[in-house]
């Protein structure tokens, strides 16, 4: 049916579809994709340009205008199935949950992102401040979903602690007792079993807020 559609058109929606198609994928390393639906009973088609294309998962929807055979012009659709290749980071060996990446965690693969469920990661730049928030296997695909920022602040970690009010400034050293990243707010002990909650500032230093 397909064929013999296109073969009616003298292959010029064919060449429109391609060209429409290579057009809306001009971002992605490669595409391709096979015809699911074409609109049936017409003797003259084109494609809708100015439409959006709506593209939901490994489907797309190509909208256009066709001329029936009784002369009635119509809006309607070509559903084609599509795959969609980029060059994503894929894991080179497992990962645990809440384990620091690293660059060499992962090579650039070209893969049909249709297939990936998330936003894949595409580049290696800034690796090293993330963590994963879920176990990868090998051969797992890193989406932006995955991961986390990693927190500058770990449980356990010896900060300084300051407090100030007014002229008064008093420091003193403390334990971290949950992590967090600049600008949250996490509990601490000092050394004399105190609690308090302070404002992360960087890696070293909090202040002490209550």
């Amino acid at each position: 049916m397909v064929f013999s559609i296109f073969a009616h058109t003298g292959g010029s929606l064919k060449s429109e579809l391609d060209e429409y198609l290579k057009k809306n994928f001009s971002g992605y390393k490669e595409f391709q994709y096979e015809i699911v639906e074409m609109p049936e009973n017409f003797k003259k088609a084109s494609i809708l340009k100015t439409n959006e294309l709506n593209v939901s998962g490994n489907l797309a929807y190509v909208p256009v205008k066709v001329v029936t055979d009784d002369n009635r012009v119509t809006k309607t659709f070509i559903t084609i199935r599509l795959k969609l290749f980029q060059e994503v980071l894929v894991a080179v060996k497992p990962i645990k949950s809440r384990e620091t990446l690293t660059a060499g965690d992962f090579q650039l693969e070209k893969v049909d992102v249709t297939q990936v469920r998330g936003s894949a990661v595409k580049t290696l730049k800034g690796i090293e401040t993330l963590r994963s928030k879920v176990s990868l296997r090998t051969g797992d695909v890193l989406v932006k979903e995955a991961v986390e920022a990693k927190p500058i602040i770990n449980v356990g970690d010896q900060v300084n602690a300051s407090v100030s009010s007014g002229s008064v400034y008093v420091s003193t050293e403390a334990t971290a007792r949950q992590e967090g990243l600049r600008g949250d707010i996490i509990q601490i002990i000092t050394k004399d079993k105190k609690l308090f909650k302070a404002k992360i500032i960087d890696s070293k230093n909090v202040l002490i807020i209550e």
